[in-house]
């Protein structure tokens, strides 16, 4: 695996939700999320148990539209019997305190204990002064009214009515402690509903009944004042019958003004002709026959011709005959007779014509007084017939009115005796086996599933609030640092060496050693790192384990030596069995001879270790000095790898001080107890001196042996 992919493969997953982590963490609190769940199912099922049961029962009712009235108010302001807020208006009917307290004296609600129970004298004094602090007026004891109040407010609670949607039934619901009273309730509620209905429908036509007869009076009177002012307008106008009285003036009017309008065509004619003949009485026949109004008379027509044919006569004659013959004299005469009779003729039209102009005015203008006459005659008509209709229609309808009254007069009164139910029970409620309240199974479960989220949500709280290291995928986005190895929490024998050739059972404690080696091996690839210093944050955490494991496991394949630099609290000695006295990095940094002098070589192993040495007062000046820093340099031409254990550097700053001396540094850092916050302080350290840390160490992580390889397969 390539090593700059190694590192930066956590980013991959930054942002990410390890649900495995939580699982594990869920998983290692099952016996106390169980015990909490057993606890709290438990309590709630006494709790339950003791609840007093609570029976239902449910009475289904049919509500009908509402029937017509007899007076049919329905037909006058447009009520629809069909709509939603009859029915909703029904329900809350059913659900009226009127209803309510008949059933409360109905059925004796008043003696039931469920209902109202006599409170002792203490209790009325309490009640009383709370009573009293909400109302003006003073109650000195539980009265009727008081005791009514708390019986329907009783009687509210346990009550329910529901409509079936897109239907006309209704459910009544009502609850108690006694089934059989439930039942009772219930179809009770809907009897006094229907029974209230019917007496309210009944008072109404008793009602109805007064009213009409009141009415069809008023009406009848009504109907007799119409027809007798009906009948005086005719009386007064001197009309018997109207009718055909508009189509003949209308008839008159249209001959008159035809015939005006061929009197009018008549004068003008006459008027154009009159006119000629005044503007041309100079000229002589043969200029005026040319005229064309003049010409079409049928007496100048006869004229024109017989002169025409004298004139032709006389020219003829003179192409034969001399003037002073006969007949060019006769002739001649003749000409002159026709001229003669044709001025006598003109004349005589002229004044013939004069006269019909005359006569035509004078029939044009008696047509058009006679056509006036005729229109003012007609509107007079006209205001006879509106007053007439008028009259006529009230007339009727008041009876119309008057026969629809007396119709639902005799109808009321047939029907009187009798008034269907505005509604019918569908379904009778009937004593319900088992209560409906409480339902102990479902309470039970309820109570399971809360107190699961409930715990649940109390150990992430617990677990965020702790902020301990608990997973490897949110420590290396915490951190942004990898783990380079996983430690697992293994028991030992106490006292004895945790090697690689440990006993079988703790073959996974040396795998998880091996599997730290390599990461560090692969980190180191191609680099002159050599020399590596290993600190943690507190005490206790393994560090100096995990630092002669670590190096006894790279003496398998490398020349590796362990130097133990707890000056303070040096562990190595203890971990290798040899005494506390013996020379070591004290020992040469303050008298230095041949550093082989002081390496001790472990049996059956390659491992070289070089202990802490005396006790020293002054262990920062120590490994500050020259001398450890040249003992660094020259163990480092000798060794293939320098494992150097160091302080906790949360409570030391001696692990600085070794890192400048060292390639990289590692943090070895307890599992499951070790706050992020510590490890972040940490390495804000190592990052403040700008000093190389390669990874952290996990260490004494719970986790089962099944799982281990899935961890080692990701972070290797």
């Amino acid at each position: 695996m390539n090593t700059n992919q190694s590192i930066t493969e956590p980013e991959k997953f930054e942002g990410l939700i390890d649900l495995k982590h939580y699982w594990k963490i869920l998983k290692k609190k099952w016996w106390v999320i169980f015990i909490f769940i057993c606890l709290i199912s438990t309590i709630t099922y006494l709790f339950a148990k003791r609840i007093t049961p609570i029976y239902q029962a449910t009475a289904v009712l049919l509500i009908e539209s509402s029937e017509r009235k007899a007076i049919s108010i329905e037909d006058v302001v447009g009520i629809d019997s069909s709509r939603q807020e009859y029915y909703l208006t029904q329900f809350e009917l059913i659900k009226s305190r009127t209803i309510a307290e008949q059933v409360i004296k109905k059925l004796k609600l008043k003696k039931l204990k469920e209902f109202y129970n006599e409170p002792k004298d203490l209790d009325k004094n309490w009640y009383n002064l709370f009573f009293n602090f909400f109302n003006n007026n003073k109650v000195e004891k539980f009265d009727d009214t008081v005791v009514t109040q708390i019986v329907l407010d009783k009687y509210n609670k346990n009550l329910l009515v529901t409509p079936i949607n897109s239907t006309q039934l209704v459910k009544i619901t009502f609850r108690s402690e006694d089934p059989q009273l439930a039942a009772q309730v219930a179809n009770e509620i809907g009897e006094q509903y229907i029974k209230n209905n019917l007496q309210a429908r009944l008072f109404e036509n008793s009602i109805a009944n007064d009213w009409l007869n009141e009415r069809v009076g008023e009406l009848k009177k009504s109907v007799s004042d119409a027809e007798r002012a009906l009948t005086a307008f005719l009386e007064t106008e001197q009309l018997v019958d109207l009718s055909g009285i508009d189509s003949l003036a209308s008839e008159e009017l249209t001959d008159l003004s035809k015939r005006l309008a061929s009197a009018n065509e008549r004068r003008l004619a006459a008027e154009s002709l009159f006119e000629l003949l005044q503007n041309n009485r100079n000229i002589n026949l043969a200029e005026l026959a040319s005229v064309p109004e003049i010409s079409k008379h049928p007496q100048l027509t006869n004229i024109r011709k017989s002169e025409i044919e004298a004139e032709r006569n006389v020219s003829e004659l003179s192409k034969r005959y001399g003037p002073k013959h006969d007949k060019m004299i006769q002739a001649k005469a003749r000409l002159a007779a026709v001229k003669e009779h044709a001025a006598r003729l003109l004349s005589d039209l002229a004044k013939g014509i004069e006269k019909e102009l005359a006569s035509a005015r004078n029939q044009e203008q008696a047509l058009r007084n006679e056509l006036s006459t005729k229109k003012q005659e007609f509107q007079e008509i006209v205001v006879k017939r509106a007053n007439y209709d008028i009259l006529k229609r009230e007339v009727d309808r008041s009876r119309e009115l008057y026969d629809i009254f007396v119709t639902r007069q005799k109808e009321n009164r047939a029907a009187g005796d009798y008034k269907s139910a505005v509604a019918r029970f569908s379904d009778y409620a009937i004593p319900p086996i088992a209560s409906s309240f409480p339902k102990i199974k479902l309470i039970v479960f309820i109570s399971i599933i809360l107190s699961f989220i409930f715990i649940v949500c109390l150990i992430f709280m617990e677990h965020s609030f702790r902020g301990t290291i608990e997973s490897p995928s949110v420590a290396e986005e915490r951190t942004k640092k990898r783990i380079l190895g996983l430690i697992p929490r293994i028991k030992t024998k106490n006292g004895e060496l945790v090697t690689s050739k440990i006993e079988q059972e703790n073959n996974f404690f040396d795998e998880s050693i091996k599997n730290l080696r390599t990461g560090i091996i692969l980190n180191s690839l191609n680099t002159t790192r050599k020399v590596l210093s290993i600190t943690s944050c507190f005490s206790g955490e393994g560090k100096s384990t995990i630092s002669a494991n670590l190096a006894m496991s790279l003496s398998e394949l490398e020349k590796t030596i362990i130097i133990d630099c707890d000056l303070r609290k040096p562990s190595l000695n203890k971990i290798f069995g040899f005494s506390r006295t013996t020379a070591g990095v004290v020992d040469y940094v303050t008298n230095p001879k041949n550093i082989n002098d002081f390496i001790i070589e472990i049996e059956q192993s390659s491992l070289h270790v070089l202990p802490a040495g005396i006790a020293t007062k002054k262990p920062l000046e120590i490994i500050s000095s020259t001398e450890f820093k040249k003992l660094i340099q020259e163990l480092a031409t000798k060794y293939d790898r320098i494992i150097i254990d160091t302080p906790p550097l949360g409570l030391f700053s001696d692990p600085l001080v070794i890192a400048e001396v060292s390639d990289t540094s590692l943090i070895v850092v307890e599992a499951h107890t070790t706050k992020f916050e510590h490890v972040e302080r940490l390495l804000t350290k190592y990052r403040s001196f700008d000093l190389e840390v390669d990874g952290l160490i996990l260490n004494k992580f719970k986790i089962e042996k099944k799982d281990y390889q899935d961890y080692y397969n990701y972070y290797s």
